[in-house]
């Protein structure tokens, strides 16, 4: 994160996309942690819901050099994942 540019709540059905793989970049971070077993959290922080996402959003970690997600606010540390986008 390099600012935060306002702690204004915003509407719950509001989506918003993440990058969750990325090797384009120079030692590119790691911005998902977990696994199927455990779940995943997004910087350690962030709980993601994937629901009957979860296989996929597995197989696209593992196999794919970028990867988005589009996600909707849960609860304070929750976001649930509704689309895994490949570009």
């Amino acid at each position: 994160m390099k600012e935060v540019l306002s702690k204004t709540q915003v509407d719950k059905e509001s989506t918003f996309e993440l990058t969750l793989r990325s090797v384009s970049q120079i030692d590119p971070p790691n911005f998902v942690f977990g696994d199927l077993e455990v779940g995943y959290s997004l910087l350690d922080e962030v709980e993601i819901n994937c629901d009957t996402l979860c296989n996929d959003l597995s197989e696209a970690l593992a196999t794919e050099n970028e990867l988005i997600g589009r996600f909707v606010h849960q609860a304070t540390d929750t976001i649930k994942l509704i689309e895994i986008i490949i570009p």
